[in-house]
């Protein structure tokens, strides 16, 4: 039976304005540093549940009074809502010394299979959202293959009952952990990103927010300054600001209409109200996109990159967990590996690394890179029908020069092959000696030269 795939509101005006909200059965990470307002815009998407008479199941491991009083903060009655079951508290205790256990990811697993049991403890109550703050504590896994495997399905147990969730976790300080908030990233529908700075005088001055589609969500990332302010939470000036005013503009319009009601020109009068609301409208807009321009001028934004680039051993233990889903599920995948003409660098056309840079614009979060000696291999997860043809027509937008006479130069150093899904595929190894092979046989690799003509 098919389902409808819903937008709703988020709780968050910068996702609901630019996004048109988040998807209903969609999954959202929170990222940030501690102190850049985490849990306040974990409390307004819990807030945005609970005011539309849905029931919220928020994951916490803080104590009840204290996440009252952060709830307090930004004007938010959370003991009320709790008190008629529209928020539901589970909280969760952090993970023990975990060295005392002989299998350490196995103990992490359950943790996180838990919240699937929680779900389906508070069935009756038909949650519609569910926050956890924070997963940074479970996700202490050694093998990241395993780490895919369990957030992957309790992720899809989750959406299957329309349950839209959101994950707080803490900003990777470490190459580790960059490569474990990844396998998190890599699987979600969107994030958002609470780049804190404290370098500004302004006593409420946050950083900035970064959100970034995922899955859906064609109108893209954006950046905006936050501030985090009494009563408000995680407050985007840009946005925010003109929705109040937008708001409290069509109060006072409404109100005109209803004062001037009996007056004997009424069509008149309401061809002005209608006229004041383009005007207004205009306004804002015109501030909004000011706003906006000023902010993308600037040359440094914060741009949370999830690290999609892997060393052969993490890379193989990632491409043996896909091939594993596409043997259960039929979760299809593909193999694109770009081989560059040692020539290339000593010509000064394009060297690895200018390659590599070139593959991850042009390749989505969730598809996992690994580059060896002269080959750039890319696991392509979930592929669209047009997912190959469009790296193709991208990536000559990213090489150093757009020229022509260069495009055509490149082209004829760059080959590629492609490895699609099939049952024949055994293992990483499998794969990886295959295109060895194919490096070997000159017909299996072709040149761009015939995609770039």
């Amino acid at each position: 039976m098919s389902r409808t795939i819903n937008l709703i509101p988020s709780g968050l005006k910068l996702i609901d304005k630019k996004w048109g909200g988040i998807y209903k059965g969609g999954s959202y990470l929170i990222i940030g540093q501690r102190k850049s307002g985490r849990t306040l815009l974990s409390l307004q998407f819990a807030r945005e549940t609970a005011m539309s008479d849905q029931v919220c199941l928020y994951f916490t491991n803080m104590r009840p009074k204290d996440l009252i009083i952060q709830a307090a903060s930004i004007d938010f009655d959370i003991q009320k809502y709790m008190n008629n079951n529209k928020i539901i508290v589970v909280r969760v205790a952090p993970p023990s010394d975990l060295s005392e256990y002989r299998n350490p990811d196995e103990v992490l697993g359950e943790f996180i299979r838990d919240i699937v049991g929680v779900v389906k403890e508070y069935r009756a109550y038909y949650p519609q959202r569910i926050v956890f703050d924070e997963l940074t504590p479970y996700l202490g896994f050694s093998d990241l293959n395993y780490l895919q495997s369990v957030f992957l399905q309790t992720l899809e147990e989750i959406e299957d009952k329309d349950i839209s969730s959101f994950f707080v976790v803490s900003e990777p300080a470490a190459k580790r952990s960059e490569a474990i908030i990844d396998v998190i990233a890599s699987n979600v529908t969107g994030l958002v990103y609470l780049k804190k700075s404290p370098t500004k005088l302004n006593l409420f001055y946050g950083g900035k927010i970064v959100i970034t589609p995922n899955v859906g969500h064609t109108e893209g990332q954006f950046t905006e300054e936050y501030t985090i302010r009494p009563k408000h939470g995680v407050y985007v000036e840009a946005i925010d600001s003109i929705v109040e005013e937008q708001s409290l503009s069509d109060n006072e319009k409404k109100g005109t209409v209803e004062s001037e009601s009996n007056a004997s020109k009424k069509g008149l009068q309401e061809t002005d109200n209608e006229q004041g609301k383009t005007d207004k409208f205009e306004v804002d807009f015109a501030k909004l996109n000011k706003i906006q321009s000023d902010i993308a001028s600037e040359t440094t934004l914060p741009k949370y990159e999830p690290i999609n680039l892997y060393d052969l051993n993490d890379f193989s233990l990632i491409l043996n967990n896909q091939i594993a889903l596409y043997k259960s599920t039929g979760q299809a995948f593909k193999i694109l590996t770009l081989k560059l003409d040692p020539s290339a660098k000593l010509k000064g056309l394009l060297d690895m690394e200018q390659l590599q840079a070139a593959v991850s614009s042009v390749t989505d979060r969730k598809d996992k890179i690994c580059k060896i000696e002269n080959k750039i291999i890319i696991l392509i997860i979930r592929p669209s029908n047009n997912k190959i043809e469009n790296i193709f027509s991208e990536i000559r937008n990213y090489f150093p020069s757009k020229q022509a006479d260069y495009i055509n130069a490149i082209s004829d150093l760059i080959e590629f092959s492609i490895i699609n899904s099939n049952d024949e595929i055994e293992n990483a190894d499998f794969v990886l000696n295959k295109i060895k092979s194919d490096e070997q046989s000159k017909n299996k690799f072709t040149t761009l030269k015939s995609i770039f003509k």
